[in-house]
């Protein structure tokens, strides 16, 4: 059984004030970065939906894909991206998930 972890981040995070949410830092890593590397050790990929023309932050342990207009286009093409038989949705808004908490979902 194949697993993949999809982060859905192209918004422009208009609300926050500082660019796109997900590239901001939180004691020296992006909140993308701190939500991919507690997905990745119990993923098989993790992909990323990112806006067209940004690439992903170095910390970043994923592939990235162009997300679309809104959250739902964005899942739909990580969706079309992987050929996994299970997926998590997970956003980088979230960074502090536990990495037992994966762990426990996955099992």
């Amino acid at each position: 059984m194949r697993v993949a972890a999809l982060i859905p981040a192209a918004g422009s995070g208009t609300r926050l004030g500082l660019g796109p949410k997900a590239f901001v830092e939180v004691a020296g890593r992006s909140l993308l970065g701190r939500s991919a590397a507690a997905l990745a050790p119990h993923v098989d990929e993790v992909l990323v939906a990112l806006p067209a023309g940004l690439k992903l932050p170095g910390d970043v342990p994923a592939r990235a894909v162009t997300g679309g207009d809104t959250r739902q286009a964005s899942v739909l093409a990580l969706l079309r991206a992987t050929q996994a038989d299970v997926v998590l949705v997970h956003d980088a808004a979230r960074p502090f998930l536990p990495g037992a908490v994966v762990g426990a979902v996955v099992a």
